[in-house]
């Protein structure tokens, strides 16, 4: 046995909803999941893509650390800078306060770095940490 199921809405009800509809406020909500409490506590690693004011960030990296107006907050990230943090941070000697580059990004000027992206973001690094650790003082 098939037991079908519908309702009649009005032609009024329909207008009203379509109106509520467009005069809901948007909510910053975390549309791609690009931040660090959609993701376990780790954020991402994002490519910049699209970027036609500034097209010398196409192709960079950065994480995301916070949403609103429709715009991501993205830390921007090079190896350079991440290695400079990790030797300040990490005790060996120098590096002073490195603080990272923020930008507001709308979601289609992000996308998840691949693997390929991801290794080769990660051997740039170990690179930039090494050049840093044999250029410090302590070496």
């Amino acid at each position: 046995k098939f037991q079908f199921t519908f309702s009649v809405t009005s032609h009024r009800d329909c207008i009203h909803q379509d109106q509520v509809a467009r005069t809901k406020p948007k909510m910053s909500v975390d549309p791609s999941h690009y931040l660090p409490a959609a993701n376990g506590g780790k954020p991402p690693l994002l490519k910049l893509q699209y970027i036609e004011a500034r097209p010398e960030l196409n192709g960079q990296f950065g994480q995301a650390v916070s949403y609103s107006a429709d715009r991501y907050v993205v830390a921007l990230l090079d190896a350079t800078t991440a290695a400079a943090a990790a030797q300040a941070g990490g005790g060996g000697g120098g590096g002073g306060n490195v603080q990272p580059t923020f930008l507001k990004l709308k979601p289609e000027n992000l996308k998840e770095a691949g693997t390929i992206d991801q290794l080769k973001f990660g051997a740039k690094l170990c690179v930039a940490s090494a050049k840093a650790y044999i250029a410090s003082p302590s070496m």
